[in-house]
């Protein structure tokens, strides 16, 4: 564990020097310098385990520097957020980037300032100004007689007396906290939430408030420096309504979950995340019912990797979230967004993209899923893995090409022209794991024949729309473990395609088929375990042949009003643990009853066999085990 964290934070530093953190000149040789003691930590830390050493200093040590571990992580991932926050400003007032100013000397620099703030009114705050020359080299700069205000603080008197050589300046000085007043700062910092000093402790307080000298910036950094409450926590699970975080003070929490209470709280569509919270990298709020709005806190959480949403009422995302840029999943499942601003292009590092709305009641109905619109300039996500469900437009399907990452795509609203650009992006897609397209309604066709190349790895597939035939490129598809066709209305037996698909664990067909007859053949499906039967209305009987799913699970038959009785061969399914049957009518059932039933002896096999009815007074089901 230790030598995963000194790992990731190896990495992480390099990528702190890749980025220009030189700019920070102090801190620069000491990032390598930290590299450096990093890269020994991991030499001892291999080495010691691979000797199997476990005796109790090794543990204790091995505790040191996972927390070392933690708190350099704290440390750099607080500087990457006060560095964004500068470029943040530096863009809003128009000042040069890194790469340009990489190419002016100083005499430069200060003519860009100077023609920057000419005419302008201006405020300038330099802050804990340490060194004289910085005020003298910046203030020829600046414009004069404009009514600005130029605000410096400083730690050391001869640095102010040398800028206050104008009348127009003038110095404040910031009088001490008389002693009482100091120490009550201190213990409400240092040991919240009481503010009451151990005994232990109380000469050790007094020594370091002799050294602050009543400052209370001082104070109040040494303070927070000192608190160990709730310091090493970094992962949070909260029950909404019985806990206030913003009482609480968890600075370094990482990751925050928060789930719905059981007992109603007034104000509970208010979500409050403490501003201290600044380095949360994973938040999920899932089932938060009443969150009804995208609450604005998380477009300041600049270091957020995971951010869920799902199951909550949120209507619209601000385009501030494309403020992320960290932000590799955006699960946003069960909630009724359907656009997605553009600004949601920019975030690079962008893998999970998680957007839509099964509406689960009842049966299945060819609408039960609403997907999201995107920009074309979706293109750019290039590190996108997951993308569902998407609403089919020509310029997004044409651009889907280009996201060679994808390892599961879902899209709805397909038309059937649409189909065959469709095709062109799916064989680029060579990485896909799951595809599932919808066509734009139920009377429209899937145009998808022309895969000449298909995923190699993809192993779960559901096509939902009218086919003319049964896509040939399926039968390549050697890793499939799930299939399931809707609405394909397929008049010739789909069977034969999928029955030597070596993998197959799943088929549903539902709407998939107009014939009267299925047939399965000996020595087919040798690993199906699951096969489902929904709203085949034509279908009149079912062939199970000797050595046909021998490994055969589980089997349910759904609004298949013209079935009159089980498969013929269903005795041959051994390893069949569940018959589930729904919406039959009494002469289908009757014959399966443990008393006298005239084909028990076909079933009695099966461990659990339930008939699901629905009537005017409601849902059950009959037990026929």
């Amino acid at each position: 564990m230790a030598q995963a964290a000194v790992s990731f934070l190896l990495g992480k530093i390099d990528n702190l020097v890749g980025r220009e953190w030189d700019l920070l000149t102090s801190i620069d040789g000491k990032v390598d310098n930290l590299r450096h003691e990093l890269e020994s930590m991991t030499a001892l830390l291999t080495d010691a385990d691979a000797r199997g050493e476990q005796d109790s200093q090794f543990r204790v040590w091995i505790q040191q520097v996972r927390d070392l571990a933690y708190a350099i992580d704290n440390v750099l991932d607080t500087s990457k957020r006060k560095l964004e926050f500068l470029w943040g400003i530096f863009n809003r007032l128009g000042c040069p980037t890194v790469e340009s100013s990489a190419y002016f000397n100083e005499v430069d620099l200060l003519n860009e300032l100077s023609n920057h703030l000419r005419g302008k009114r201006y405020v300038i705050v330099l802050d804990d100004l340490w060194v004289k020359d910085v005020w003298e080299s910046i203030r020829c700069a600046l414009p004069k007689d404009t009514m600005s205000r130029i605000i410096i603080t400083t730690r050391r008197g001869d640095i102010a007396n040398s800028c206050s050589d104008s009348s127009s300046i003038d110095i404040h000085e910031v009088q001490p906290l008389p002693p009482e007043k100091a120490q009550e700062l201190f213990y409400k910092k240092a040991f919240p939430p009481s503010g009451i000093c151990p005994r232990g402790l109380v000469d050790r307080s007094k020594s370091i408030l002799e050294k602050c000298e009543g400052l209370p910036l001082g104070i109040i950094e040494i303070g927070t420096e000192t608190n160990l409450h709730g310091e090493k926590t970094r992962r949070l699970s909260i029950q909404k309504g019985g806990f206030n975080m913003c009482q609480e003070k968890f600075p370094v929490a990482r990751a925050l979950f928060m789930f719905e209470s059981e007992t109603p709280t007034p104000y509970r569509h208010k979500l409050d995340i403490p501003s201290n919270m600044q380095l949360l990298k994973v938040l999920h709020l899932e089932g938060v019912s009443n969150l009804d709005t995208f609450p604005s806190e998380i477009t300041g959480l600049l270091l957020l990797t995971y951010l869920c949403l799902s199951h909550t009422r949120i209507k619209t995302i601000p385009k501030a979230l494309g403020n992320l840029r960290d932000l590799e999943t955006l699960d946003l499942k069960q909630t009724f967004v359907t656009k997605i601003p553009k600004k949601i292009t920019k975030l690079g590092k962008l893998r999970h993209l998680l957007v839509h709305d099964y509406n689960l009641s009842g049966y299945e109905s060819f609408d039960t899923v609403k997907g999201f619109e995107i920009s074309k300039k979706i293109s750019r996500l290039t590190n996108l893995q997951k993308l569902s469900f998407v609403k089919a437009n020509k310029h997004l399907i044409s651009n889907l090409g280009h996201l060679t990452q994808l390892r599961k795509l879902g899209i709805i609203d397909l038309s059937e022209a649409e189909g065959p650009i469709l095709c062109n992006a799916i064989q680029v897609l060579q990485n896909l794991q799951s595809l599932n397209v919808t066509s734009l309604h139920k009377e429209e066709y899937l145009n998808l024949q022309e895969i000449n190349k298909p995923p190699p790895l993809l192993q779960r597939l559901c096509l939902k729309g009218r086919l003319q035939k049964m896509p040939g490129w399926i039968s390549k598809l050697h890793d499939l473990v799930r299939i399931r066709l809707k609405w394909s209305r397929l008049t010739h037996d789909p069977i034969p395609i999928l029955q030597d698909l070596p993998n197959l664990l799943e088929l549903q067909l539902l709407d998939a088929y107009t014939g009267t007859q299925l047939n399965f053949d000996a020595g087919k499906f040798q690993k199906l375990k699951i096969l489902e039967f929904e709203q085949l209305e034509e279908l009149e009987m079912v062939m199970l042949k000797s050595g046909s799913m021998p490994g055969l699970q589980k089997l349910t038959i759904r609004r298949c009003d013209n079935l009159k009785r089980v498969p013929i061969g269903i005795e041959n399914l051994t390893h069949l643990k569940e018959l589930d049957l729904y919406d039959k009518p009494h002469y289908f059932v009757s014959p399966l009853q443990k008393n006298g039933g005239a084909l028990r002896h076909l079933v009695c096999h099966i461990p659990t066999i339930h008939s699901y009815y629905q009537n005017m007074e409601g849902e059950g089901y009959v037990d026929l085990s």
